[in-house]
């Protein structure tokens, strides 16, 4: 049952992503996407028929602009030298493909991770694509498969309330002593009863707010101490 669960998904992806472009800066990003509005409509209801969940991870997400461009300025002034960094719902590896790619010289550890198997796949597909390490964990965040993960980033991963507590708990096993977070997110409740949970017992060391027609993004480093 559950190979067989696996191979519909593949089949799904292979009918219905094809390769797409992502501009950032300098930079130019190949992944993986559905190309019109009809498609992604019809893959998310199949999708749903089959598994009964939704796929979020068919979009690119809000805050994505805002955490690349931030993260360009970031490479500046922190040290990524040797890090193990740990991108949580990494979605369609989009942002773990980047950053790889621009940190390749400082020798890191990046391990994208997602519950859902689609999205590994694709995190897999659109490292390949672009000549890059395919490594993505999946797995839930009750049950995180790392340790003493020197940076985290989450990039719109937070937006139902049910998945708070999940979350805290994963930082409080896999992070130490100054241990970083980057959490960049649309608003939502959800995400600021995080934000508070996380200043009662860490300090934020960057906020950056962004609106757009539709949506309010904010953007925070956190630091373990």
């Amino acid at each position: 049952m559950i190979l067989q669960k696996y191979q519909i998904q593949k089949e799904l992806l292979a009918k219905y992503f094809e390769p797409a472009i992502y501009k950032i800066s300098k930079y130019s990003l190949k992944y993986f996407a559905v190309s019109d509005n009809y498609k992604l409509d019809e893959y998310c209801q199949i999708f749903y028929e089959y598994f009964k969940e939704n796929p979020y991870f068919v979009n690119k997400w809000y805050s994505l602009d805002l955490f690349h461009h931030y993260i360009f300025k970031e490479l500046k002034r922190a040290n990524f030298e040797n890090k193990k960094i740990v991108e949580l719902g990494a979605g369609l590896g989009i942002t773990s493909a980047f950053l790889k790619k621009i940190l390749s010289p400082k020798n890191i550890k990046l391990i994208p991770i997602d519950y859902q198997y689609s999205a590994c796949m694709l995190i897999n597909n659109t490292a390949q694509i672009n000549n890059v390490s395919k490594n993505s964990v999946n797995c839930n965040w009750q049950y995180p498969p790392l340790k003493k993960i020197d940076i985290v980033i989450g990039i719109d991963v937070i937006y139902e309330i049910s998945t708070v507590v999940q979350l805290l708990e994963c930082f409080d096993k896999i992070l130490g002593k100054d241990s970083l977070i980057y959490l960049a997110n649309f608003e939502n409740y959800a995400f600021q009863t995080v934000i508070a949970e996380l200043s009662k017992k860490y300090k934020i060391l960057d906020c950056l707010e962004k609106k757009n027609s539709s949506q309010k993004i904010r953007l925070y480093k956190i630091v373990i101490f």
